[in-house]
């Protein structure tokens, strides 16, 4: 009935329309918090120290992320956003990127929380990581359970006949036995649990854990990449 209505403004009233308005000294709250919203969202630029370092950091790597979800390379900006926040971090807690990107592997959600501002408990997750680090009793126990889940992964894969799965299975195990290469200490607690890596205590004759380890991978595919490792 009213499709085409369109009421028509006369001249006079259409140039009075805002005499007389005078506005108040205080706006309402509504308009208040949307005018304090852009000091809140600056607040994570401003942020200093430790946690400033890990949101500019998961704000880099946000982006690039965000970028390579939409099917696309990683721009150059982008890299150079993320090199400079990485070094920045370590500059002010040595090895912070890497103990933080360990952080992030297990929570992932941790890096939208801290690019967006929140980075507590992005922070404390890089904390216990760096307690990880520094414990080789600490690095045994994450170990042993890794180990221990991709044994039971593979063995799940293979009875289902997923050959390729129970692959991938193997490759990651001789990553982690090859790992051992480069951590003496760690290599030298877990030799106190070898048993508990499915390693009897008679098979060790004079050889290195990350040996026995990859010795010990289930399936010809598991000794195929041994022996393209030591090459």
């Amino acid at each position: 009935m009213f499709d085409n209505f369109r009421p028509t403004i006369p001249p006079q009233q259409e140039r009075d329309i805002f005499a007389g308005f005078q506005p108040k000294a205080e706006p309402p709250a509504q308009e208040r918090a949307v005018q304090r919203q852009p000091e809140h969202d600056a607040q994570p630029l401003r942020a200093g120290g430790v946690r400033g370092a890990v949101e500019r950091y998961a704000k880099a790597l946000d982006a690039i992320q965000q970028t390579r979800a939409q099917g696309m390379d990683t721009m150059p900006h982008q890299r150079e956003a993320f090199d400079r926040a990485r070094d920045a971090l370590d500059a002010i807690r040595p090895e912070g990127s890497s103990d933080l990107n360990s952080a992030f592997r297990s929570s992932p959600e941790l890096v939208r929380e801290a690019a967006e501002g929140r980075g507590q408990a992005a922070v404390r997750a890089m904390q216990l990581e760096t307690e990880i680090r520094m414990d080789p009793f600490q690095r045994a126990d994450r170990f042993v359970e890794g180990w221990q889940q991709l044994q039971r992964h593979h063995a799940e894969l293979v009875r289902d006949g997923n050959f390729r799965g129970a692959k991938s299975a193997a490759q990651q195990m001789a990553g982690m036995a090859k790992s051992l290469e480069r951590d003496a200490q760690l290599e030298s607690v877990l030799g106190l649990r070898s048993r508990e890596l499915g390693i009897e205590v008679g098979q060790q004759v004079g050889r290195s854990l990350s040996h026995d380890l990859t010795s010990s991978i289930p399936f010809d595919h598991g000794r195929d990449i041994s022996r393209g490792m030591s090459r």
